[in-house]
């Protein structure tokens, strides 16, 4: 699994899952994910640029009438929150086992 530099309980991984609850043909701009997530738009912003360099977000450019940049996760964006959430799944199972 290629390390992608987000850890789970970050603002990161919050953006991913909110771009994810989205219809995968809406790109969202920063100021939208901001509202959505109680953040500072320019704190979401600063963190969408390294998922998108991670190949986890992809970039848009708006349309004539509203010409901002918006946001859209990719497959590996949605493959990189199914492996978590099965990681995650696997050891709240192991833990209501008694496994270690």
């Amino acid at each position: 699994m290629r390390d992608t530099g987000v850890e789970r309980a970050s603002l990161h991984h919050e953006i991913l899952k909110a771009l994810a609850q989205v219809s995968e043909r809406t790109a969202v701009q920063p100021r939208e994910l901001a509202m959505e997530l109680g953040e500072s738009v320019q704190s979401v912003a600063a963190k969408l640029q390294p998922l998108v360099r991670a190949g986890l977000v992809s970039k848009h450019w708006g349309a004539t009438h509203a010409p901002a940049r918006a946001y859209m996760i990719t497959e590996d964006g949605r493959a990189y929150l199914a492996r978590v959430a099965d990681g995650a799944a696997r050891r709240s199972s192991a833990a209501s086992s008694g496994c270690r």
